[in-house]
């Protein structure tokens, strides 16, 4: 879903285009390749129903954000430093029907890593907590997200990390808390209500997300 137009759906999928002629059944003008196809439906409710056959699972709700934080905690439970992972981004909460889980997820900013940040918002075996951190920003505590196995962890220092003279490299490559800043107050104030809402109902055995 695009930030700026919510009846705007891309996909990174590589694909073939075929440009036609307004006549029928004559040659095509041209042919070529992207790996990027942008469909624009005439109203909200088409683009949702697109999203939903898309993804197999129902369009809860959607909220802009301007930045996705993802937050390391050291001794005391203090901020050491935070790494930005997503940034003008649509958090969208899906609900599985058959299950009733429900996931959030917010694509990642192409410079921290490829897909998207999922996590199931009502999971009794791995219960996430979401605090509102006031303004238009909240802290979601209890991630387990791994990072690519590949992918390389070095990470700025810390004001307590200065003097040692290197970087330090995440040792658990997993993302355990992330700290989400909404585009308005109103749009966290929903977000938290949903989540209120949604963990009435947390659902055990649920398998592990693909990201």
């Amino acid at each position: 879903m695009s930030y700026f137009d919510p009846c705007k759906i891309s996909i990174t999928i590589p694909s073939n285009i075929v440009f036609h002629p307004i006549s029928y059944n004559e040659a095509p003008l041209r042919t070529t390749t992207s790996g990027w196809i942008n469909y624009v439906f005439s109203s909200l409710s088409d683009a949702n129903t697109f999203q939903n056959q898309l993804f197999g699972k129902t369009l809860m709700a959607s909220y802009k954000t301007e930045k996705t934080l993802r937050v390391h905690e050291g001794v005391g439970k203090v901020i050491k430093f935070e790494e930005q992972m997503c940034a003008m981004e649509t958090l969208r909460l899906w609900e599985e029907e058959e299950s009733g889980a429900v996931v959030g997820m917010i694509h990642f900013s192409a410079q921290f890593r490829g897909g998207y940040m999922m996590f199931y918002v009502n999971s009794a075996d791995q219960a996430v907590r979401v605090r509102d951190e006031g303004g238009r920003a909240v802290k979601i505590k209890g991630l387990r997200i791994p990072l690519e196995p590949d992918r390389r962890v070095e990470r700025s220092q810390s004001m307590s990390e200065k003097g040692q003279g290197r970087r330090k490299s995440d040792s658990t490559k997993i993302i355990t808390g992330a700290r989400v800043e909404f585009a308005s107050e109103n749009e966290k104030i929903e977000f938290l209500g949903m989540v209120t809402q949604i963990q009435r109902h947390m659902i055990e055995g649920l398998q592990e997300l693909r990201c």
